[in-house]
């Protein structure tokens, strides 16, 4: 291959994994998105809000405020920690290696989410999110196997002949 060649597969891989790591925080704004919605206005919302005083559910829809919004904060923090490094990594600039680890543990666990769904097909009131909600979580194992494909052919490409 020649070196023209070679630079411009390289920036190809670069581009695809910049691009990847932006998808991460994009997907991770939708994850709180949905979080927050899921347990706040969700068809099988996991809040009801009962309480014997007016006191108790204050404290009760405080005390969910702040979990969702603890939620919130570690789902952004993880998937800013992941498109980052990425994106950093597609600069070629200092970045954490652990971002490999953490975007394998986010590919199985988006991967084992999705059997999540097999029984969600059985109501169709509710199908077009279930669809919708489908697609997104397809897309995201589909970018962190991109984020894990392209950081090794990055990898790969930078170790054979670093750019002039």
């Amino acid at each position: 291959m020649t070196l023209n060649r070679e630079n411009a597969e390289l920036r190809k891989y670069e581009d695809d994994l910049y691009v990847s790591g932006m998808g991460l925080i994009v997907m991770g704004l939708w994850g709180v998105v949905k979080a927050t919605l899921g347990v706040f206005w969700g068809a099988e919302s996991t809040v009801t809000f009962e309480a014997d005083s007016a006191l108790s559910k204050a404290v009760l829809i405080i005390f969910t405020v702040i979990a969702v919004a603890v939620m919130s904060a570690l789902i952004m923090y993880y998937h800013f920690y992941i498109g980052l490094n990425a994106i950093r990594a597609s600069k070629g600039k200092p970045h954490k290696k652990g971002y490999m680890v953490g975007t394998c543990i986010m590919l199985l666990l988006n991967l084992i989410s999705l059997f999540y769904y097999k029984d969600k097909f059985t109501d169709m009131k509710n199908i077009d999110t279930t669809i919708a909600s489908l697609l997104v979580d397809m897309t995201t194992a589909y970018v962190c196997l991109s984020v894990i494909i392209t950081t090794n052919k990055v990898r790969k490409y930078r170790k054979e002949k670093p750019r002039e």
